[in-house]
């Protein structure tokens, strides 16, 4: 295993390189191992020295995914972080099999979605939890459904200042996880919740109440992050006419 220290040195480098200038599909892959350590023995070295249980390398798998700044899988940005995800996967690109720059925390639905995609492309590669911060601006658009119940949807409304291969990377991160879906069934399930609330609130208050309750709990949810589903769905109902006068009464 000595024998490959260098090559894990270089693909480091590399790695770091093509993350700041987005050119992950340029690494080339080592599938075959180099040296006189093969593929099988790098990825193995994962399986059975760190993420095995009974190793000491574990106790570096569990500080990666304790690291991680939230208990949510940075990929979805709904369910809880499970396991650690290869963002290339170690199956093409096993020098990077324990490289911790390289090991994501992750849930295991968007870990096994991911699998062994590869970007073949600049705007195939997946948005790179360690490395894509796009928090600062409102991307993440929700649209009321003027249904009873009352529905809501969402999709990717790139901002006017990125630039056009960040807008494309997001909206196949976005399609890639079934982000939309996973969405709407969370805004379901709030807006059940609050079915009685918001029904109660418009009879006694009326409409006023109900846009100061959306501000409220909006300005709530966008101070933890602008681009959650709940962001989107709050400021989707504050701007709906219909929701506040209407709509709120349907759920």
């Amino acid at each position: 295993m000595a024998g490959a220290i260098p090559f894990v040195v270089t693909a480091d480098a590399e790695y770091r390189a093509a993350a700041t200038s987005c050119s992950f599909q340029d690494i080339p892959q080592t599938t075959d191992g180099v040296a006189s350590v093969t593929g099988s023995e790098l990825r193995s070295n994962y399986a059975n020295r760190m993420r095995d249980k009974r190793t000491p390398g574990r106790a570096i798998y569990d500080q990666l995914r304790a690291e991680h700044i939230s208990t949510t899988c940075p990929y979805c940005g709904l369910r809880r972080v499970k396991t650690l995800d290869h963002f290339l996967p170690q199956v093409d690109y096993p020098l990077l099999s324990v490289m911790p720059i390289n090991l994501v925390p992750s849930c295991m639905i968007c870990n096994g979605t991911k699998d062994t995609i590869c970007p073949t492309a600049a705007e195939e590669v997946l948005l790179h939890p360690y490395y894509d911060d796009i928090d600062s601006q409102i991307w993440l658009i929700g649209e009321v459904l003027e249904t009873n119940p009352v529905g809501i949807t969402f999709r990717v409304s790139p901002p006017a200042g990125w630039p056009e291969l960040l807008s494309q990377r997001v909206m196949n991160h976005f399609e890639t996880f079934g982000i939309a879906e996973l969405c709407s069934d969370n805004a379901a399930n709030e807006l059940g919740n609050l079915r009685v609330y918001f029904f109660d609130l418009f009879n006694a208050l009326g409409e006023d109440a109900v846009r100061d309750h959306l501000k409220r709990i909006l300005a709530s949810y966008r101070d933890n992050r602008r681009n959650s589903w709940g962001s989107a769905m709050y400021a989707a109902l504050l701007e709906s006419d219909w929701f506040c006068s209407i709509g709120c009464t349907q759920i």
